[in-house]
């Protein structure tokens, strides 16, 4: 399993939170995911990223043993089946402030992970979406979910 290229900006240490959290649910699909992460590795962007397998078959062993040869990688177990179960157990657990979601078998080129969150970041950074952002919830809760702006 590859590592990070230079240009890829995954959090090194746990206490850095990610800006961008990818989910990639897995279903006993050892090799294709292997290339999948490998490929998420190599995102050339600005943004600290993390990974986020979700194994929708742990009993298998088969994605622990994969994820566990890379350290960079969270991996988390959902036992009850099904593609929107899995999803949802990853956005859940996810970090960022924008959560994008990916299938194991699909292999991204390098400059994806930019060329896909680039105009969202550039609409969260201008003044004057901020209002939007910023806004009250009927329960008198903030929608912002006190996450710190970009």
């Amino acid at each position: 399993m590859g590592t990070a290229s230079a240009h890829g900006h995954a959090p090194e240490e746990p206490s850095q939170t990610p800006e961008i959290s990818i989910v990639v649910p897995t279903f006993d699909r050892p090799e294709a995911l292997e290339r999948c992460i490998d490929a998420l590795l190599g995102q050339q962007t600005y943004r600290r990223f993390e990974i986020v397998v979700v194994d929708n078959h742990p009993q298998s062993g088969l994605t622990a043993q994969l994820v566990s040869r890379c350290p960079s990688v969270r991996w988390l177990q959902e036992p009850i089946a099904g593609l929107s179960q899995a999803r949802n157990c990853g956005v859940s657990a996810a970090r960022g402030t924008v959560i994008v979601t990916t299938d194991d078998d699909v292999i991204h080129t390098p400059t994806w992970l930019q060329t896909l969150t680039a105009p969202l970041f550039a609409a969260l950074n201008d003044p004057a979406n901020r209002l939007a952002a910023d806004r009250q919830l009927p329960s008198g809760q903030s929608r912002n979910r006190s996450r710190s702006p970009l």
